[in-house]
């Protein structure tokens, strides 16, 4: 049975490597966590240390032809890596979606959460 608290996300043990011309590069590596119903996730971090490519690895929109993502990633119990992008295409922006680093949108950003967040505790507390 689902509680309040299940695992909506669940990445275990992500690796994400690139093909260079003569090499293979990790990119991300032995990524774990949890993303719990009711929370929320912020990945935060300097410059170059693998915040895009985790969630671009997440939504499996990287390209295949140069990088391979290995360990497991569960959206609802339902494991992403490796699906098509058919069924990918159905996932992205209705399930799950992340929003690009652009310090010129974070105050926007800032707005939509606060107000996302009033709008879960107003509907909580109507239950």
């Amino acid at each position: 049975m689902e509680t309040e608290q299940s695992n909506v996300l669940q990445v275990k043990d992500l690796h994400v490597k690139v093909k260079t011309k003569n090499s293979e590069v990790s990119l991300v590596q032995d990524l774990n966590f949890e993303l719990k119903r009711g929370s929320v996730l912020g990945l935060v971090g300097e410059s170059g240390c693998g915040k895009t490519v985790t969630s671009m690895s997440i939504l499996q929109l990287l390209d295949r032809k140069t990088s391979t993502i290995e360990g497991s990633i569960t959206l609802q119990g339902r494991e992403l890596n490796g699906l098509g992008d058919k069924d990918m295409r159905k996932i992205r922006g209705k399930d799950i979606a992340f929003i690009m680093q652009k310090h010129l949108f974070l105050p926007l950003v800032i707005n939509l959460l606060k107000r996302f967040a009033l709008i879960q505790i107003l509907i909580k507390n109507k239950q």
